[in-house]
């Protein structure tokens, strides 16, 4: 790419961006944990947990791009669909 796109990219990244603007994010996620204790000065979590439970598609990101024809393409950057978490954490010593 030579310097020429470089620039043109610049000017089309200011010139669409400054005026727009992302839409509405929402997102659904779950999650549940359990404490435990595996001794008197030991205890343990485990979480579960699931975001966007509801596979919304929200953008969280707009750039734009040109192609060969020399033609400025949007790109829209969508979120992570269902993301499943678990953890697990000991802690030691004096828990309260």
């Amino acid at each position: 790419m030579n310097n020429s796109h470089k620039f043109t990219v610049t000017m089309a990244q200011r010139k669409f961006t400054s005026k727009f603007k992302l839409g509405h994010f929402a997102r659904l996620d779950l999650s549940a944990k359990y404490n435990f204790t595996l001794s008197k000065k030991t205890k343990g979590l485990v979480g579960l947990s699931v975001w966007n439970v509801l596979k919304k598609k929200n953008i969280v990101n707009v750039y734009y791009q040109i192609n060969d024809a020399e033609e400025i393409i949007r790109i829209d950057q969508e979120a992570l669909g269902i993301v499943p978490n678990i953890n697990f954490r000991i802690f030691f010593g004096s828990v309260n």
